[in-house]
């Protein structure tokens, strides 16, 4: 009995394994993904707002779950799945940022916006630095 019950766990756990591991390699390829990172000080919480083709088409932000400012360190990550474009092309997408510094009341700066010739599957990475007397600058810095 004790070894019906081992081999049909391992066979649910094997299972279980190749279709998670089939879900993460379709969702990679059928996903975008963005990793910001922070190189200014003294910001507490970084707002994006995304453009395809210029045109206004979502907006989001990042802060630090302990109320600390965030780093270099800081997972600043997002990804967008396929269908969540509905279609659209990625292909002309930019990305502006808006910084808040400890009050999270006002804005302290933000950036011109940084284009992104996005394509599915891979990743982009986006610094983001400056502060409140040179100004914020995005740049996009790998892919």
């Amino acid at each position: 009995m004790r070894k019906k019950l081992l081999c049909a766990a391992l066979g649910l756990f094997a299972t279980v394994v190749l279709f998670l591991g089939g879900c993460a390699r379709e969702s990679k390829a059928d996903a975008v993904t963005f990793k910001i990172i922070c190189k200014s000080e003294n910001v507490y919480m970084l707002f994006y707002t995304m453009y395809l083709d210029g045109e206004y088409f979502c907006q989001g932000g990042f802060a630090d779950p302990d109320d600390g400012p965030l780093t270099a360190e800081s997972d600043l990550s997002m990804t967008f799945a396929k269908d969540y474009f509905e279609g659209r092309d990625i292909s002309r997408m930019s990305f502006d940022f808006s910084a808040f510094g400890a009050d999270d009341v006002e804005e302290i700066g933000s950036t011109q916006p940084v284009a992104v010739a996005a394509t599915y599957g891979d990743t982009y990475v986006i610094e983001f630095s400056g502060n409140t007397e040179n100004g914020y600058v995005a740049s996009l810095t790998g892919s």
